[in-house]
């Protein structure tokens, strides 16, 4: 894959992020009710996260933005070495995931100095169902478990 079509890819990524994150913004109150999506195996709802990971470290907003930031463009320049690279697809895939949704998030923690979260899994367990994140988290996860597979599948 050349670095432009990589490049695109994290673009892709971030946009369709964002763009949900927008249509939250303005169709889903906070105080509105969990609307079930997928026949209730997930909820919509909106909360801003000031923070990291459920409002952590949230009295530090300025450092959150450096590190968030510095973590964004690490990931970015991992994706672009490794798209110079052959083979290695798993990894490629992974860290395209993964700066994407690290750019979207980071973004929206530049702009507007948190991060929307509008998901979460519907569970008869309170804690896990209390848990709330967005498709950029999700990127991350799913774009770091493809990664250390690729890495893993290459000893």
């Amino acid at each position: 894959m050349n670095k432009w079509k990589g490049m695109g890819t994290v673009a892709a990524l971030f946009l369709i992020d964002i763009k949900i994150k927008e249509y939250v913004e303005k169709h889903v109150g906070e105080d509105e009710k969990d609307r079930p999506v997928l026949g209730g195996r997930f909820y919509l709802r909106k909360v801003y996260n000031q923070g990291i990971a459920m409002n952590g470290l949230e009295k530090y907003p300025k450092i959150i933005k450096q590190i968030s930031f510095v973590l964004s463009l690490s990931g970015l320049v991992s994706y672009l070495f490794l798209l110079g690279k052959r083979g290695r697809y798993l990894e490629k895939a992974g860290m395209a995931l993964v700066a994407g949704g690290a750019f979207g998030n980071t973004y929206e923690r530049l702009e507007k100095g948190r991060v929307t979260d509008y998901l979460a899994i519907g569970t008869k367990n309170e804690k896990i169902g209390r848990v709330t994140f967005n498709l950029a988290d999700v990127f991350i996860a799913l774009g770091t478990v493809a990664g250390l597979a690729g890495l893993a599948g290459k000893k």
